[in-house]
């Protein structure tokens, strides 16, 4: 029977990786992995997770970035959005509300009220927002909960 110290599972919610290419205030912004590291996304595409707030204010070509990538975490707004919305990214890595036919990969826990507040988000992973789905988010409801990503 083999005797196994280290099973390679990652139980923690952040992972380091090494930013692809320098980053400049990184704290809550969303982060898409890369072959060369992590670096900011396509405005509405996937991202690994979100640079948690102890990183530096600046972060170089090649040095690590801690990135949440699972559960509720701090982000940046890019544009005001309401408690309970579907959120993307923009291509700068800030949260705005999804629109129809953007990855929604967060849920907004708070409301933002300008762009550059720092909001609790929950990181969901939803696919791709549709009009039906999107309706429903920020309203308050449950009915945006990502079950109809069809419609």
């Amino acid at each position: 029977m083999s005797t196994y110290e280290y099973t390679g599972i990652n139980s923690s919610a952040t992972v380091d990786f090494l930013a692809a290419a320098d980053l400049v205030e990184p704290k809550g912004i969303g982060l898409k992995i890369t072959d060369s590291g992590v670096s900011l996304p396509t405005a509405g595409g996937d991202i690994a997770g979100i640079a948690i707030i102890s990183n530096p204010d600046s972060v170089k070509a090649g040095e690590r970035v801690d990135v949440q990538v699972k559960d509720i975490g701090l982000a940046k707004a890019g544009a005001a959005f309401n408690a309970g919305a579907l959120l993307a990214v923009d291509a700068t890595g800030k949260f705005v509300a999804a629109a129809a036919g953007q990855l929604m990969i967060a849920r907004a826990l708070e409301t933002a009220n300008a762009a550059g507040d720092l909001v609790k988000v929950q990181l969901i992973n939803a696919g791709v927002g549709s009009a039906t789905v999107l309706a429903g988010a920020g309203s308050g409801s449950s009915s945006g909960d990502g079950a109809n990503l069809g419609g």
